[in-house]
């Protein structure tokens, strides 16, 4: 019987794009590149359901991971020999990104976003006074701002050891997969048990 895989606070998760989803037409897909959705695994609650964070057009927010039954995934992990802290600091970031109020955004921000740095702007979008992120920017935000919840010698290695595999253009869902600290460490289809 095949063992089932665990995952840990902080992996990056990304969500393979179906043949009838709008982003893997020809004109995305030099951005998408075969991905349409990236988020954390959180935790499990007290009822054992496991949680994820993500950013949808709802804002910043913690959801079970049951909605992602039956799509393909892939799980990338920090690889450092302080990953956990790191991992750990990736995840207060993003504690702190849900509890306030975050901001909206709608599915038109996604080709927007492609366009504007395709022309070579890649500086984030806001509305009001609040970053407008899509998912993928939410996790990269996430590790950015993970220096925030370091000290002293482990924020001097993250800056170092982790955040320059970070480009600081927008990122979008499949360009996770290339980022050289993380590792991909299971693939396969969701199933809910």
């Amino acid at each position: 019987m095949r063992e089932k895989f665990k995952f840990q606070p902080g992996d990056v998760i990304l969500v393979k794009a179906e043949k009838k989803f709008l982003w893997t037409n020809p004109v995305f897909e030099p951005f998408v590149r075969g991905y349409n959705h990236a988020m954390f695994y959180y935790d499990k609650n007290s009822r054992k359901l496991s949680l994820i964070m993500e950013s949808s057009p709802r804002g910043a927010q913690i959801n079970t991971f049951h909605k992602q039954a039956g799509q393909d995934i892939e799980v990338y992990r920090l690889s450092h020999q302080y990953s956990e802290i790191f991992a750990e600091a990736v995840i207060k970031a993003g504690e702190k990104l849900v509890d306030r109020d975050a901001a909206f955004y709608d599915y038109f921000l996604i080709p927007l976003k492609a366009i504007l740095l395709k022309l070579g702007r890649s500086s984030r979008l806001r509305i009001k006074s609040y970053p407008c992120y899509v998912c993928s920017e939410f996790v990269q935000v996430c590790f950015e701002e993970a220096v925030n919840f370091l000290e002293g010698e482990l924020l001097q290695i993250y800056k170092a050891e982790i955040l320059p595999h970070f480009p600081s253009k927008i990122m979008f869902p499949a360009d996770f997969a290339e980022v050289l600290v993380l590792k991909k460490v299971w693939e396969g289809r969701v199933s809910i048990s």
